[in-house]
């Protein structure tokens, strides 16, 4: 029930990394094996790209979404420094554009935050009074790897265009489970990477960057990747990713969706009616939500003792994200959407995948009473009854 953190590798995605294993050569060199790793470098990107909806070469490979992330905003603000130091952002990013953007404001660069509301969703009109001349991009992820909102990518899209601002969205909770269309959203630059619900594991990331948008390069080498990215391309990595853009195509997007938003919806249910106290944070219907991932408070529980109780029962849950937990700290996230930070302590999260079935969910729902039960009964200050 972590299954935000990483996914199982699909077996036709396994298929592809051990039919590519045995090409040992650079995708640079002139030879055989080279050429031939070569083309197979292209096709992942013509595969990822129609994926999108994007042109090949508007399609850039890193070693994950946070390179992607990190590579899109700072080359971007440093190749875009003299239009202008102003860049707007939701505070519900992930942590790799959060602190992406942190790192820029010491380097100058002045950051600043949208309004959202109780369930995670940017207040539009705040977008539209907060964009001056001097600002050069707007970020916003696409699904929320935390509480699971999806924004309203087009809405924000139509301001950023109207106001001649860059719009970059960090789309690596949503590939595999929404539909993406780069072109008719309106997005300018768009991050992701495999071992979410592409089920095609770590190790590559992609960035679409919109063509005629400058952004520089921070790791300088060979002229690989466009120029963008120094350094000899994970091919085997890279053929993975695309294999689950293939495999991902609309029908199998819509059957995982029904299937996964099932699940979670019969999780809440037996959660809500079994469990008083129990705080559904963030978006959960479709389609204002990914249909993967749910964010719970648990009042009067410790979410960490939570978290260590159901590991021992063999039950895998997670507290936010697995890339910016720090133990004993609220959730920064949820702090932004207007929870206490006894809410926010108190809040885990429940992730699934195709692999899971509905015998998963009746199991967790069971261990989670008892371990709730068990946990309120340790703490004195909790009143709100037994389970």
């Amino acid at each position: 029930m972590d299954n935000a953190s990483g996914t199982q590798i699909d077996s036709r995605v396994l298929g592809v990394i051990y039919d590519s294993l045995g090409l040992y050569g650079n995708p640079s060199s002139t030879h055989g094996i080279g050429r031939e790793l070569k083309t197979k470098l292209e096709k992942a990107r013509g595969d990822v790209a129609a994926f999108i909806n994007a042109k090949p070469k508007e399609v850039t490979f890193f070693s994950s979404a946070t390179e992607a992330n990190n590579t899109c905003l700072k080359g971007f603000a440093y190749a875009n420094s003299d239009k202008g130091k102003h860049i707007l952002s939701s505070p519900i990013e992930h942590a790799s554009v959060y602190r992406t953007l942190e790192h820029l404001r010491t380097q100058g660069y002045e950051i600043e935050f949208l309004r959202v509301d109780g369930k995670g969703l940017i207040d539009i009109d705040d977008l539209k009074s907060k964009i001056r001349e001097d600002t050069i991009a707007v970020t916003a992820i696409f699904g929320s790897n935390e509480v699971s909102t999806v924004q309203d990518i087009s809405a924000i899209s139509e301001v950023t265009r109207s106001c001649g601002v860059v719009f970059h969205t960090d789309a690596t909770q949503a590939a595999g489970v929404c539909d993406i269309d780069v072109a008719g959203m309106g997005i300018d630059m768009l991050t992701f990477s495999g071992h979410k619900q592409l089920y095609a594991g770590k190790g590559a990331g992609a960035l679409y960057c919109k063509e005629g948008i400058k952004v520089a390069p921070l790791v300088h080498g060979g002229s690989q990747e466009h120029g963008m990215r120094g350094g000899t391309e994970d091919v085997v990595s890279i053929c993975a990713l695309a294999e689950g853009c293939n495999i991902s195509s609309n029908a199998a997007r819509f059957a995982l969706r029904t299937q996964l938003h099932a699940q979670k919806t019969e999780l809440i249910l037996r959660l809500s009616d079994s469990i008083p106290g129990t705080i559904i944070n963030g978006c959960y219907g479709i389609p204002d939500s990914l249909p993967h991932i749910v964010n719970i408070s648990f009042e009067g529980v410790n979410s960490e003792a939570l978290q260590l109780m159901m590991d021992s029962s063999g039950i895998l849950i997670g507290g936010g994200s697995a890339c910016s937990v720090k133990s004993g700290e609220p959730s920064r996230i949820l702090l932004a959407m207007g929870a206490s930070a006894g809410q926010s302590l108190s809040s885990v999260r429940f992730s699934f995948s195709k692999y899971n079935s509905p015998g998963d969910v009746f199991c967790t729902a069971e261990s989670l009473r008892g371990a709730v039960g068990k946990l309120r009964a340790l703490n004195p200050c909790y009143g709100g009854g037994a389970v």
